[in-house]
């Protein structure tokens, strides 16, 4: 997606309402705010801030490695 958002499918249903429940993460020195996608969302009409962050994701088949 544009700006900055990514849309992220969970396999099992309770691993997405984990992870939306807590609507916001605490990555230092910012916040990422989660929601659940709706269908007429336009990243081009969000007002947004850009903060830099590492994302840790277990068992990444290595087709999506990048060196």
């Amino acid at each position: 997606m544009e700006r900055g958002y990514f849309n992220i499918h969970f396999e099992h249903p309770d691993t997405s309402e984990r992870v939306l429940g807590k609507r916001s993460w605490r990555v230092q020195p910012g916040v990422i705010h989660l929601q659940r996608w709706v269908p007429d969302f336009n990243p081009l009409r969000v007002a947004t801030s850009l903060t830099q962050v590492w994302v840790r994701l277990h068992d990444l088949p290595m087709e999506y490695w990048i060196p």
